[in-house]
């Protein structure tokens, strides 16, 4: 569970949580519209978030792509030297798999009835 004030990235982190493993993506809640634009410079100003999962440290990179028709496209990425990612030592292989876990989005508050919320979780 994460705790904090509004405005810290609770919601943010568990959204790029989602965005990890195999078939998911940040996409779905991070988006560029005319009010709020995702801004980006050139290849090294990208927008990306990376990980490691396994024993033997698999690195991930996915990378937000501006395709026509698709400006919140994100997909994997080769690994980048100047973010200080290992080189893949298989020959063949330019990007590693994402996790293949299955996700389950819970929203806590809507397993709480509207009592408990309100006396709980609400300023009087």
């Amino acid at each position: 569970m994460l705790a904090g004030k509004n405005g810290l990235g609770k919601s943010s982190c568990l959204h790029a949580l989602y965005g990890v493993p195999y078939n998911k993506n940040i996409g779905t809640f991070w988006f560029s519209t005319a009010v709020d634009p995702i801004k980006e410079k050139g290849s090294t100003d990208r927008n990306r978030y990376y990980y490691a999962y396994g024993e033997t440290r698999k690195e991930v990179i996915y990378s937000r792509i501006d395709k026509p028709g698709k400006p919140d496209y994100w997909e994997t990425s080769r690994p980048l030297k100047f973010l200080g990612m290992k080189k893949l030592e298989e020959e063949g292989i330019t990007r590693n798999s994402p996790v293949r876990k299955g996700v389950e989005y819970i929203d806590f508050r809507s397993e709480l009835s509207p009592y408990d919320q309100y006396y709980y979780f609400s300023d009087f």
